[in-house]
């Protein structure tokens, strides 16, 4: 096709030609006419601007005989009896789309080129069809596995999956599509910069089951049947998505669940030497005591504040840990949250039999921290009691000190 030529170009070759009367037909694209001698003028004026547009030397440009006002026209590429025409005699236009003005005779149409996103600006229906056909061919190129192109410019596609399936660009039959079908393939898997692999072969799949029984189809099929392939497309990766999506949260959310299970562990980990203490302080304390002949009340006194020293720091170790647990289930209490707000995993105990496992958990850690409190005080009682014992034993503090009775101590034996 001519790149040159302008829309004003081709308006003033239509004007000549809708001028040119007793048209004949010398060969398929060669018209022989009359001017008549009231239209001389205007066609000369016509021929002087179209020197502007069309090399006068080219054998595309009208020759007119002033003297007898014939006139030949060997009819450029951008002027067309029809669309249909068109595909027939440049086979490469049903691979790319028309990118100079174009004149159609049967419609009195001109078109200039225009995005697909302009398309409603086409008073025409065949062209916007037009337009709409070559767009899917060209979009469904981008996915092909392989093309070839015959002598005739004649384009086909392939396809390998499960198949070797073809697509061939024989387009005659101009398929009405809807626009926004077309717009949302294009958005959603063509340009899509995420996935672009699995789009792909999910275009693949989508087309080869869609024509199971087929190996090889037309363009103008594929065009009649897009918005139905689109849906399936559509479905597909709807179904890869989610299974996609729900493959990534399952190991999102077994990473969390270890994660967690450690710091739930570390919890109680980090103060499993204190806690092994508790019962060894009690017999370490009541073997230091001091009795009988080595009974020093001051000594005792010494160890027993030691003792009740170290049983209120392991208590509030106790109670930081517990305020460690209770962020922690925090933290794990949102994550589920987030999680059952999607409808996909809300009913999948797959998922989320993780976070039942460390609720559980975190509850029996916390119990455990709880018994480790009631040790350290039991312990230090314990402790008191037996300082007290060893006390009351070896001097003259009776119970009588305790209720404020007479106090005195027994006169040694001699």
């Amino acid at each position: 096709m001519n790149s040159s030529i302008t829309f004003e170009g081709v308006r003033i070759y239509v004007d000549l030609v809708k001028l040119t009367n007793n048209v004949e037909h010398r060969a398929r694209r060669t018209l022989q006419g009359f001017i008549p001698k009231e239209d001389r003028n205007t066609i000369n004026d016509l021929l002087e601007k179209l020197k502007d547009h069309i090399n006068p030397s080219s054998q595309l440009f009208p020759i007119f005989d002033d003297e007898d006002g014939e006139i030949v026209l060997k009819l450029p590429s951008f002027y067309n009896l029809s669309l249909r025409e068109m595909l027939e005699d440049h086979p490469a236009l049903r691979n790319n789309l028309i990118s100079e003005p174009t004149y159609f005779q049967d419609i009195d149409y001109i078109y200039s080129p225009l995005d697909i996103n302009e398309i409603d600006l086409i008073e025409n229906e065949e062209i916007k069809n037009y337009i709409k056909n070559v767009n899917v061919f060209l979009l469904i190129k981008t996915q092909s596995d392989h093309q070839t192109t015959n002598g005739s410019n004649e384009e086909t596609l392939y396809f390998l999956g499960k198949k070797k399936f073809s697509i061939i660009n024989d387009l005659s039959t101009l398929n009405s599509i809807d626009l926004n079908t077309i717009l949302a393939f294009k958005t959603s898997y063509i340009e899509s910069q995420i996935h672009k692999e699995a789009i792909k072969h999910i275009i693949k799949d989508s087309l080869i089951n869609f024509y199971s029984k087929y190996h090889e189809v037309s363009i103008n099929q594929v065009c009649k049947d897009f918005n139905k392939i689109y849906d399936v497309i559509k479905n597909n990766y709807e179904t890869y998505m989610s299974e996609f999506t729900f493959s990534k949260i399952k190991r999102e959310v077994e990473k969390f669940r270890t994660e967690n299970i450690t710091r739930i562990n570390k919890a109680f980990s980090d103060i499993q030497m204190q806690i092994v203490t508790i019962p060894a302080s009690v017999v370490i304390v009541a073997a230091n005591f001091k009795t009988a002949k080595d009974f020093s009340l001051k000594t005792n006194s010494v160890i027993l504040f030691g003792a009740v020293f170290f049983a209120i720091a392991v208590y509030y170790i106790c109670e930081n840990q517990k305020d460690t647990l209770k962020n922690i289930n925090h933290e794990i209490q949102s994550h589920k949250e987030e999680l059952e707000k999607n409808p996909l995993f809300i009913a999948d105990s797959d998922i989320l039999s993780n976070y039942t496992f460390l609720i559980n958990r975190y509850r029996k850690q916390r119990k455990n921290l709880d018994r480790i409190k009631l040790g350290v005080a039991i312990s230090i009682l314990l402790t008191i009691i037996i300082y007290l014992t060893i006390n009351a034993e070896y001097t003259c503090l009776t119970r009588n000190i305790w209720l404020l009775g007479d106090f005195w101590c027994p006169p040694s034996k001699s």
